[in-house]
């Protein structure tokens, strides 16, 4: 079964509140995203074997740098996904006969236009003359045909600038809309996540500190000479630590529980509880509450730690498979 069947039937078949299951990574609608970056690619000539050839590696020398580069932007708050070209002015751009005619026309129409932003390396006077040069060479569709395999090769950008080690050279920026859409999607996501979680740690926050007090008010010996709830709390609290549902401080397994194994642990305590009749000792009025209260919070931290899991896993095959259809669109 695909994925996209298995998370929504856990998002609904595990009793999550209605606002969480709007708050859940949008899994079909990023899958969505991936297959209309593909298309976007396809429509622009650069299908899985022409960015190969682009993106592989040709040659050691030490001159050959980026031909394509694929970035999400410097600014983080406003990233757009682009490619990025880089053509060496000395030799003009350079197609190979084995890249489709379409992926031929898109290259060149990138250096031609005039519409487009360009950036040139100017950091001498004769590299600043070399780029007008170009830009005029450029203008009038003049260019140079010469081997692919000669053109630099990828490197990924985290958002810097393109190394300018290379003499004259310009970058063309070619934004990716469907890119963008996905990470924006992938964004609200993560922050409503974010948000969802802060929300429900202070709900627990709240409830744990009440229940404490509650439970130090019925530990204590009344003013009426009631007997105390004391011994039994100590034995339930006991029982718990030792039952290490949600991690574990024993030195042979300090380890994190997984959900899947602290709903195994949170199992094996109520069994415990009741085998033992622990409830059944309470002597004071309101502790019975207070123990139902006690097992509600410990359900509702292992549901939504169940939840944030469910997440991780959608986000996680999502990015993998954004990853795997770039490269080869599978």
């Amino acid at each position: 079964m695909k994925f996209a069947r298995v998370f929504q039937a856990a998002l609904q078949k595990d009793g999550y509140p209605e606002e969480w299951i709007d708050s859940a990574v949008s899994y079909k609608q990023l899958k969505k995203c991936i297959k209309s970056v593909q298309q976007e690619l396809l429509d622009m000539g650069l299908n899985a074997n022409t960015l190969a050839q682009l993106w592989d590696s040709h040659g050691d020398s030490a001159e050959i740098s980026n031909a394509l580069q694929y970035t999400l932007g410097a600014d983080k708050a406003s990233s757009q996904p682009r490619l990025i070209l880089t053509i060496d002015s000395a030799k003009g751009l350079q197609l190979n006969a084995s890249l489709a005619p379409e992926t031929k026309d898109f290259l060149q129409s990138l250096v031609t236009k005039r519409d487009l932003q360009v950036q040139v390396d100017s950091s001498s006077h004769e590299d600043s003359m070399a780029a007008d040069a170009l830009r005029v060479a450029s203008s009038e569709a003049t260019l140079q045909r010469v081997d692919v395999t000669s053109l630099p090769t990828r490197t990924i950008s985290s958002g810097h600038d393109i190394p300018v080690s290379m003499p004259h050279t310009i970058t063309i920026e070619v934004p990716l809309v469907n890119d963008s859409a996905f990470f924006k999607i992938l964004t609200q996501d993560m922050s409503g996540l974010d948000a969802l979680q802060s929300k429900a740690e202070a709900e627990l926050s709240v409830n744990i500190c009440s229940l404490g007090r509650i439970i130090a008010r019925l530990a204590q010996p009344s003013q009426s000479g009631e007997k105390t709830d004391l011994q039994p709390w100590r034995l339930i609290f006991s029982l718990y630590n030792d039952s290490s549902i949600f991690f574990s401080t024993r030195e042979q397994d300090q380890f994190y529980r997984t959900p899947a194994i602290a709903h195994v642990q949170m199992q094996g305590f109520l069994d415990k509880l009741k085998d033992l009749g622990l409830s059944k000792k309470f002597q004071r009025n309101g502790s019975i509450t207070a123990l139902h209260q006690f097992i509600a919070i410990n359900l509702s931290l292992l549901k939504i730690l169940k939840f944030q899991e469910l997440n991780l896993t959608a986000r996680a095959k999502i990015l993998k498979s954004a990853s795997v259809s770039s490269r080869d669109f599978s």
